[in-house]
């Protein structure tokens, strides 16, 4: 039942993503990426995560989205019960962008 409503889930954010791309808001792109990478990593998903992940990076900095990267960097260091994990050990909190 997870699988199928994380599949329902990615289906709208590619779809958001690419409406936001269509209309030009750069910042919203690279929040639903970040979006999208989170959930593909609660999917063990972890190469496609990191993609999407450097992905939402080069969008935010492209787009000089400061919060955005400020997130994306949150995202990498709290757990999914937001605690802080040091070393970020699960699902996205492995991926590191440069």
């Amino acid at each position: 039942m997870f699988e199928r409503g994380a599949g329902r889930k990615h289906g709208h954010l590619q779809a958001s993503i690419e409406l936001r791309r269509q209309i030009g808001f750069d910042a919203g792109v690279g929040s639903g990426l970040l979006a999208l990478a989170e959930l593909t990593a609660e999917t063990w998903e972890e190469a496609e995560a990191a993609r999407l992940l450097a992905e939402a990076t080069d969008v935010a900095r492209a787009a000089h989205a400061e919060g955005l990267l400020i997130a994306i960097g949150e995202a990498q260091h709290h757990s999914p019960d937001n605690r802080v994990v040091d070393p970020p050990c699960i699902a996205l909190h492995r991926l590191k962008v440069a």
